[in-house]
């Protein structure tokens, strides 16, 4: 990815459960931020702010991921 850019994944019904994002490395210098919001429903889900992550979290119910270039 390029300095200062990002990509959004769809949101995710997951129910109540342990989420654990894990991250791949494909480009050697590469880094990024995984970011994360959550809701109980999709709507409130959408409008959460988005939360660095750092351990697993258990989800509302429905999560949305972004990566962030921190190059």
């Amino acid at each position: 990815m390029e300095a200062g850019q990002y990509m959004e994944s769809e949101l995710v019904y997951t129910d109540a459960v342990l989420v654990t994002f894990i991250a791949g490395k494909y480009v050697p210098g590469d880094t990024v931020d995984i970011l994360y919001r959550h809701g109980a429903t999709a709507e409130a889900c959408s409008s959460a702010g988005w939360s660095a992550y750092s351990v697993p979290f258990t989800s509302l119910g429905y999560v949305q991921a972004r990566i962030e270039s921190t190059l």
